[in-house]
C-alpha cells in the first residue's frame, strides 16, 4: 500500500473503533465496552468518552509510528547509486547555482573520466539543510566521496574537499576508493 491508501485505511479503522466505543451496548461482543466491561465500573459518561478518546489517540500514535520514513530526493539518488556499486561524489552548496559553476564543470570533466563507476550528485543545503546536518557540513561548497552504506549510515571518505580547488586531491580519493572496491 502506498502512504495515502494506508492513511485512509487507518482513519476508517479509527472511525469504526470510535463507533464501537460510542455504541458499545449495541455492538455486542465486538464492542470495546463488552471487552472492558465498563458497565461494571459505573463510570460517568464523560469518563467513558475520555477513555475512548485515549484509546483512539493511542491507536493513532501506534499507527503513525509504523509509517515508513519518507526519503529526501538526495538520499534516494545516493542510495540508488550505492546499490549499483557506484562511488558517489556529493557536492553540498548554498546560494546561487552560479556560485558552483567551477564545481559543475569539474563534475562534467570527471563524469567523462570515470563514466558509470562514479555518480555525481549536488544539493543546495539552503533548501535541503538535512543533508548538511547529516554529513556535518558547515562550509560551502564541500565535496564528499561516499564509498558505501551500512546499517550505521553512509561510509564517507575521511577527507572533505573544498570544491573545484581541491581537484587533484578529489581525483586521488576517487581513484583510491575505486581501487579498494575491485
Amino acid at each position: 500500500m502506498n502512504h495515502t491508501t494506508s492513511l485512509v485505511v487507518d482513519f476508517v479503522m479509527l472511525f469504526v473503533a470510535g463507533l464501537l466505543i460510542y455504541q458499545r451496548r449495541r455492538a455486542g461482543v465486538v464492542g470495546i465496552g463488552h471487552l472492558l466491561r465498563l458497565e461494571r465500573l459505573h463510570l460517568p459518561r464523560v469518563a467513558i468518552i475520555a477513555l475512548g478518546l485515549i484509546i483512539i489517540a493511542i491507536a493513532m500514535v501506534v499507527t503513525f509510528s509504523q509509517l515508513p520514513e519518507e526519503k529526501a530526493p538526495w538520499k534516494e539518488s545516493i542510495d540508488s547509486a550505492l546499490e549499483d556499486d557506484q562511488v558517489v561524489v556529493f557536492l553540498l552548496w548554498k546560494g546561487e547555482p552560479s556560485d558552483i559553476s567551477d564545481e559543475l564543470r569539474l563534475f562534467m570533466e570527471l563524469r567523462e573520466r570515470y563514466g558509470q563507476s562514479v555518480y555525481f550528485a549536488h544539493v543546495d543545503a539552503g533548501v535541503w539543510d538535512d543533508a548538511a546536518r547529516k554529513f556535518d557540513v558547515t562550509d560551502f561548497p564541500t565535496m564528499l566521496v561516499i564509498e558505501d552504506k551500512n546499517n550505521k549510515g553512509y561510509i564517507v571518505y575521511p577527507q572533505r574537499f573544498a570544491g573545484a580547488e581541491d581537484r587533484d586531491a578529489l581525483v586521488a580519493a576517487i581513484d583510491e576508493v575505486l581501487a579498494s572496491k575491485t
